[in-house]
């Protein structure tokens, strides 16, 4: 299951812009009955998304790891943000919970309405599964997080009267 929440609302708003940063949750738990080896997650986002630095924290059974996870990414690969997280093994009944933080630019196209995004989750003895909106009831359905651009708008409209 993956979760996005609004993290940084630069606009005090209450709704996704640009400007803002989002936390992104991805919730996995082993309900086999064999360890599972090697897990990793890797996360696809929009083009217009950038991890923040030193954002991504990984948790097993709600316990933060020893270490932060620093993830280094370069500039193209950031624009498409595809970064394998390296997650380790899981046992059965045991949870894992990743979170990273994403910013979105002030400046996007005008007809961008909505960010994408999904994870493939894959280990050595696992087949390939993709992440799940919570919010759908359709299986392995992206996160279609929907950005208001109100406020840039009103602003391109309303700032150059003001400035006569």
């Amino acid at each position: 299951m993956q979760e996005i929440l609004l993290f940084d609302d630069q606009q005090n708003n209450g709704v996704v812009s640009p400007g803002d940063t989002i936390l992104v949750q991805t919730y996995l738990k082993n309900i086999g009955n064999v360890e599972i080896t090697n897990l990793v997650l890797r996360q696809h986002a929009s083009n217009y998304t950038t991890l923040v630095p030193n954002s991504l924290y990984i948790f097993f059974d709600l316990d933060l790891r020893n270490e932060v996870h620093s993830q280094s990414v370069s500039e193209s690969e950031n624009l498409a943000l595809k970064f394998p997280i390296p997650i380790g093994d899981l046992v059965p009944n045991q949870t894992v919970d990743i979170a990273f933080q994403l910013s979105i630019p002030e400046l996007l196209p005008k007809d961008v309405s909505t960010i994408i995004l999904q994870g493939e989750i894959w280990a050595d003895n696992m087949s390939l599964t993709l992440t799940q909106d919570p919010t759908s009831s359709s299986a392995e359905s992206p996160v279609e997080l929907p950005i208001d651009q109100t406020g840039r708008i009103l602003h391109q409209v309303f700032l150059p009267l003001v400035n006569r």
